[in-house]
């Protein structure tokens, strides 16, 4: 009696199928269940370095000889490494990496925090050397005057001890500031330099932000040079 109870439960519950002008229909909702899979973790590393060893070490041993992975540089300062789209239009996150460097800020700074920052936030170069030297020369022991006609200005500067002289500041200088990562070339770009009457010297990005796209060229050839080998065979794709 049971027995029968049970298989008339389970006659019942099977899904009835019927066919209208070549079409087929069910009375029963069936709703597909997704297969569990196991994803990666997303690892932060440290550096291009970091990222370019942990590529080597271990996904090359799990990814290459499937699917390629891409090396996506993002912008200046992040680059992931991800994988190609599996069976069911997945990927893969696999690493990525973001440039701790100190960045640049538009405005306006007092003498001494603009000469620290100019030592320990930019590369030296000639326009990194002749702010040094323009500043070196201001009097900063009273306000000092400018003349300026909206292309160049003048401002009032010090010549040995007590002799002042006016001196044309350049609006334009060429600097390198630490935007991206260290393993790479820190790109060039104009900025623009202004002395207001309180002796508060501005700096201003003046490049449009071309500096960006050049600091991931550089990124790109860094990366390309290290995986020369892999980037040949399309075993590794790297995005720019």
């Amino acid at each position: 009696m049971i027995a029968e109870a049970i298989s008339k439960i389970i006659e019942i519950s099977k899904p009835t199928i019927q066919k209208v002008d070549h079409t087929f229909f069910s009375d029963r909702t069936m709703v597909p269940v997704a297969e569990e899979k196991h994803r990666l973790r997303e690892i932060k590393v440290s550096g291009l370095q970091g990222l370019a060893e942990m590529v080597r070490r271990e996904a090359s041993n799990l990814c290459w000889e499937k699917r390629p992975l891409f090396i996506e540089i993002v912008d200046p300062k992040n680059v992931r490494v991800f994988s190609a789209l599996d069976e069911d239009l997945d990927r893969d996150i696999w690493y990525s990496t973001e440039a701790d460097v100190p960045g640049f800020k538009n405005g306006y700074r007092s003498y001494e925090e603009f000469v620290i920052e100019l030592r320990s936030r930019f590369v030296e170069n000639e326009g990194s050397r002749y702010l040094l030297e323009l500043l070196s020369k201001m009097d900063i022991n009273e306000r000092s005057t400018s003349e300026d006609n909206g292309i160049t200005q003048q401002v009032t500067v010090r010549q040995g001890i007590a002799l002042k002289d006016t001196e044309t500041v350049r609006p334009i200088v060429p600097l390198r500031p630490y935007r991206t990562f260290f393993e790479v070339e820190q790109p060039e770009s104009e900025f623009l330099v202004r002395v207001d009457k309180d002796g508060m010297i501005g700096l201003f990005e003046a490049d449009g932000g071309m500096w960006r796209q050049k600091a991931k060229e550089n990124i790109f050839k860094w990366m390309d040079s290290n995986f020369c080998k892999e980037t040949a065979e399309e075993a590794i794709r790297i995005l720019c």
